[in-house]
């Protein structure tokens, strides 16, 4: 959201879907709760408000907001001053210090923190409450900015959204331990996968179109490569995967099991290389590409779409039933729900 015109906030569970404005002169980021029914935004004169139920108020404490608690009773972000992120509960007085950054929101209110020290040219990694700021473990690590925990940098933090597990890559190796304890008994040598996620089963390493799976982090270290992929859900929980009869098949990630899926019939490597997969956590498929556009909804129904152009990408709504289509001229479509006119 930025100063000028003004933002709106859509409900699209609401039939038709809602559309609320959000007043006040914003200038700089905004937070969605989790529950999709506040928003935490900054105004010109550095303070935080919060609009909720078509209201809005001061949010004391904050200068930027930048997100929610997973319960969504506690805003993070910066309070201005120092370069030091904290946490405030909506109605209370005190902000609590977190550290210099946080690298990533876990379950139960609580977040990943880093904090530097210029002397001694070490960081510290420690698990906060968002409630209060305490820390539940501290470990330190060898690392001298924040620019060396980016996606390609030295370090990496990765925090299990739905469990117990956390993941650290150091350089060209993993680390795979608790959260709750911060210990990370389990190495990885996996050489330079950049980029990991936990899924339902374990932990999980891409590269190109490379996916490698391990399962618990207190399972064997050594991993087995797996399928070669098209899609994985943000969940963990599916992907779509290649074949030996390179065709396209949608499998369970916990148990390897092959899923119906009406919308991969007839895609094959050789006559899908321009076809985009894309995967939910609500159980959908939407496939977009030479044969047209087809969403199967969580029930496994497929819903063939009927549009004109050449579809080369799509996407689908985090919450609701929505979903978009972009074509090869740039052109993009919206449908609301399967069997909705789009927009």
């Amino acid at each position: 959201v930025g100063d000028g015109p003004p933002a709106f906030l859509w409900d699209l569970k609401a039939r038709p879907a809602a559309v609320s404005q959000v007043p006040g002169v914003r200038a700089g980021v905004a937070a969605l709760r989790p529950d999709g029914r506040a928003v935490a935004y900054e105004l010109k004169d550095r303070t935080v408000a919060v609009w909720e139920a078509g209201e809005s108020t001061k949010l004391a404490g904050m200068a930027r907001a930048l997100g929610y608690s997973s319960s969504g009773a506690h805003v993070f972000g910066f309070p201005g001053g120092e370069p030091r992120m904290a946490s405030v509960t909506p109605g209370a007085a005190d902000a609590h210090e977190l550290g210099r950054w946080l690298l990533g929101v876990a379950a139960d209110d609580r977040a990943l923190a880093i904090v530097f020290d210029g002397f001694t040219s070490s960081a510290t990694l420690s698990l906060r409450s968002l409630a209060t700021g305490d820390a539940v473990w501290e470990r330190d690590f060898d690392s001298e900015s924040l620019s060396q925990w980016r996606g390609t940098g030295d370090y990496f933090a990765n925090v299990d959204p739905r469990g117990d597990g956390l993941a650290i890559r150091v350089r060209d190796h993993w680390l795979l331990g608790s959260l709750a304890t911060g210990e990370l008994p389990r190495r990885v040598d996996s050489g330079a996968f950049e980029q990991g996620a936990w899924y339902a089963g374990g932990f999980a390493l891409a590269r190109v179109d490379e996916l490698w799976l391990w399962d618990s982090p207190a399972g064997p270290s050594t991993p087995a490569p797996t399928r070669s992929y098209a899609a994985l859900a943000r969940d963990g929980a599916r992907e779509v995967s290649r074949t030996r009869s390179q065709e396209f098949a949608l499998r369970d990630m916990s148990s390897g099991a092959e899923l119906a899926a009406p919308c991969l019939v007839g895609q094959h490597t050789a006559r899908s290389r321009r076809t985009h997969f894309e995967l939910d956590a609500q159980g959908r498929l939407l496939v977009s590409g030479e044969q047209g556009v087809c969403l199967q909804d969580a029930a496994g129904v497929a819903h063939r779409i009927e549009v004109s152009g050449a579809p080369v990408t799509g996407a689908l709504a985090d919450r609701g039933e929505g979903f978009a289509v972009g074509f090869e001229d740039g052109a993009v479509m919206r449908w609301a729900a399967a069997g909705a006119s789009p927009a």
